[in-house]
């Protein structure tokens, strides 16, 4: 194959892959993080054992348009419903990256255009740019029926709701601000008074989430207790507000190894491995007369999966559909 014809076949390939970016954010809901998604399944690993009865309607079905629910949403939102709040921010959340994947999705259909106009291509060629067009241009329609003729949240304002719902003990909500995901790496500076805000509270939000069951939370509090800083992979926020603290570390640790859903994992499993070298860790950072700590609480609850990444502790976005969950009850 010629350079030329090279190039392009590589463009087309990632134009392709660009186009299907809105399949992926529909289904996964991330945003430049690992692809591990809280389906209302998901989250009932962070619900409580005990739930109150919700003083709310039932939020808006899902998969409606934005612009029919998001006034509705922020209403009910500003006068105390943790789970608007966390639909709302969820729902900005998702558009955003629906319209990331689609400005990428046009941006290369042009470069592909461009490159064609330039060189005679084949019948196949010519196939596979009609095809990534009609991708853009579906993308573009999706993401224009879910997301179009609503303005979005500002960062600030992801950040108030991802807070409120959080605080109010939703656990969907406690998972995705505790661990860091409320922010943006390409707006912090915009967000910095909330993200001070947010170093003074991850740790009890994240504690609290976790002790009612919160497995993925437990392991990112165990992992980040650690303080390790020499690995090649990003640190959640979370990890980097935590102190390292070898007790607690191996109190989380065990809890979260002991986990019946942790136990289940193949052999040689990457959070396995990664769990027993932590413990392994904290052990070895532990005064030699202070003795090794209790596992934490952490409560078994049906339908939990691991799904924290074993480098760091790092959790997905969570699915708008994980808003539907109650919210703990205080004790």
């Amino acid at each position: 194959m010629s350079t030329p014809r090279a190039a392009l076949a590589a463009s087309l390939t990632l134009s392709l892959c660009a186009a299907g970016v809105w399949l992926w954010l529909s289904r996964e809901g991330a945003d430049g993080t690992a692809p591990a998604v809280d389906t209302p399944a998901a989250a009932a690993g962070a619900a409580a054992v005990q739930q109150v009865p919700a003083p709310w309607a039932p939020l808006p079905p899902q998969g409606q348009p934005l612009r029919l629910v998001a006034a509705d949403l922020r209403a009910r939102a500003d006068r105390g419903d943790a789970r608007a709040a966390c639909r709302l921010a969820a729902e900005a959340m998702h558009c955003e990256g629906a319209w990331l994947a689609t400005r990428e999705a046009e941006r290369s259909a042009q470069r592909v255009l461009a490159h064609v106009a330039k060189m005679p291509v084949d019948a196949g060629t010519r196939e596979r740019v009609h095809e990534q067009q009609a991708a853009a241009k579906a993308t573009l329609a999706a993401t224009e029926a879910r997301c179009g003729g609503v303005d979005p949240l500002d960062p600030a304002e992801r950040v108030h709701y991802w807070r409120q719902a959080a605080l109010a003990g939703h656990p969907a909500a406690m998972r995705h601000y505790a661990v860091g995901n409320a922010f943006r790496w390409r707006d912090v500076v915009e967000v910095a008074p909330q993200l001070d805000i947010y170093r003074r509270e991850a740790e009890s939000v994240a504690t609290r989430a976790a002790r009612a069951g919160d497995l993925d939370l437990a392991i990112a509090l165990g992992l980040g207790y650690l303080g390790t800083r020499d690995g090649p992979s990003w640190r959640p926020f979370l990890a980097q507000v935590l102190r390292p603290d070898p007790v607690r570390a191996l109190a989380w640790l065990q809890a979260a190894r002991a986990h019946p859903a942790v136990a289940a994992l193949p052999a040689g499993h990457a959070l396995r491995e990664r769990l027993d070298a932590g413990l392994e860790t904290a052990a070895e950072q532990l005064p030699l007369e202070m003795p090794v700590p209790a596992p934490e609480t952490l409560p078994v609850l049906a339908g939990v999966v691991p799904r924290a990444d074993p480098r760091n502790g790092g959790i997905g976005d969570i699915d708008p559909m994980a808003c539907d969950a109650e919210v703990l009850r205080r004790h």
